[in-house]
């Protein structure tokens, strides 16, 4: 989104409303969206949730509810989309088939 004291900073910096502005959320998914996607014009911004934990990368991983409520944070926000980051498939088969 932008610098950490003004997160919604590239969003009046960069007038080009084709520019979109995204953001990978915090501590490796622990942290939901940030709150500054809902200071930015509708049609600009997209959530990157974590869909995995790269701590635990050995095995399956069921963030399913943490995926629903980062999801249902970013519409909340009027985020315009949302890309789900993942390293593997078959372990995060189900935050995939959640969003689906």
């Amino acid at each position: 989104l932008g610098p950490g004291d003004n997160a919604s900073f590239f969003n009046s910096a960069i007038p080009d409303k084709n520019f979109k502005v995204s953001a990978i959320n915090g501590a490796l998914g622990w942290l939901p969206p940030d709150p500054a996607f809902a200071q930015t014009d509708g049609s600009r911004p997209w959530v990157i949730p974590w869909m995995e934990d790269d701590l635990a990368l050995a095995g399956a991983q069921i963030w399913v509810n943490r995926t629903i409520s980062h999801t249902g944070l970013a519409a909340s926000y009027g985020a315009a989309g949302l890309l789900g980051l993942i390293w593997r498939t078959w372990e995060v088969t189900p935050q995939v088939a959640a969003l689906a």
